[in-house]
């Protein structure tokens, strides 16, 4: 099955470019298929969850060839949805789905599950209701599936991914019940400025009588005390989770269950350490998910010089069948420094876990008294 993909909207300045080269080369202009973006979005962010999603093609569209969904946007350790395993009986469970009835050829008449969509007269704005509010905190997506073709008939092979969420703010005092103080182990894959991923320990100290909350989050590297079957050579460590391998100290984690073949590090153990105070909130909501947001919070490493500036993390935490915490979302920040270069905002997605005193590892900075 196709592998998901995100396209951007180009900007003018690119499309300008691309036709340019094309005109100078003595060729036809490419008319790429149309593609969907959120022009309501910053950052990935949309303001209101209660508003409709408004949903623009880069061109007019055959409305017969529409499939669309929009999603959680659960990746598996090998990054991909659910439908796109191996096993072609597994099923998204889209909060919202749009097809077109292909009993019906001379007409649209569209076929929509969990609200109602529709396509302006210009063919370029497919506006969503959807029947229940979305949720707040997890990463979201729309999926337009391939197939989507404009009026000239150039047609999308692939299905397109435009991630979303929406921002979580604290609000008044609300009693929480659902979000244990402890260790919890988070994983943020930064998309920009750089591809990257953050591993982090964070100790979080929750008052449940307000919802507030004071966390120490923490740098976490991999483990250099474990010994694989076959001998790792000096520049790599022993990865035990999922299956012992010799890999390099910069090889990203693949699920948040990983978490045993990590330590903090806040500086002590090598200069690439730090370790930054974050205050927020959590809000029991009445599905039984836990929203999770934080004031902006600065976060400085001392070697290699990079200062992140004002990060935003949105998450929604739900129970496992194991009583473990588990959450997702996104998050944001307003500028990255490298040295005192700025190098563009920060933006990415994160996955993260409660993890038990007993299986903690030693020596996580805990957060100082609240204000």
């Amino acid at each position: 099955m196709s592998s998901p993909s995100a396209k951007r909207h180009p900007s003018p300045l690119v499309l300008v470019a691309a036709a340019t080269l094309l005109g100078s080369a003595g060729c036809g202009v490419y008319d790429a298929p149309p593609h969907p973006y959120l022009p309501e979005a910053v950052d990935g962010i949309l303001a209101d969850p209660t508003a409709p999603i408004v949903v623009q093609f880069s061109e007019p569209i055959d409305p017969r060839t529409l499939r669309l969904e929009v999603v959680r946007y659960d990746l598996s350790a090998e990054g991909l949805l659910a439908d796109e395993d191996e096993d072609p009986a597994t099923e998204l469970a889209p909060l919202f789905a749009h097809s077109v009835d292909p009993t019906v050829p001379a007409v649209v008449v569209d076929v929509d599950v969990g609200g109602k969509g529709k396509l302006d007269a210009a063919g370029t704005t497919y506006t969503i209701e959807v029947q229940k509010t979305l949720p707040i905190g997890p990463r979201l997506a729309i999926l337009v599936e391939a197939g989507i073709t404009d009026l000239d008939g150039h047609e999308s092979k692939v299905r397109q991914v435009v991630q979303f969420g929406f921002k979580f703010a604290c609000a008044a005092e609300q009693p929480t019940e659902h979000f244990p103080s402890g260790a919890y182990f988070f994983l943020l894959d930064v998309a920009s400025p750089i591809q990257t991923q953050i591993q982090l320990w964070g100790a979080i100290e929750v008052d449940h009588a307000t919802g507030s909350f004071i966390g120490q989050f923490t740098n976490a590297d991999r483990r250099t005390d474990q010994s694989c079957p076959t001998p790792c050579a000096d520049s790599e460590v022993c990865r035990l989770l999922p299956t012992p391998a010799c890999v390099p100290p910069s090889e990203r984690a693949g699920t948040v269950d990983e978490f045993p073949d990590y330590v903090p590090n806040d500086g002590s153990i090598s200069p690439t350490g730090y370790s930054f105070t974050v205050l927020g909130c959590v809000r029991d909501e009445p599905d039984g998910t836990v929203s999770f947001g934080n004031a902006p919070a600065d976060a400085v490493v001392s070697q290699p010089a990079v200062t992140v500036k004002a990060i935003d993390l949105t998450a929604s935490f739900v129970p496992d069948a194991n009583a473990v915490l588990r959450g997702s979302g996104s998050f944001t920040a307003t500028q990255v420094f490298l040295g005192t270069t700025p190098s563009g905002p920060g933006t990415g997605t994160h996955a993260e876990r409660s993890v038990p005193a007993e299986l903690a590892p030693p020596g996580i900075p805990q957060p100082p008294p609240a204000p």
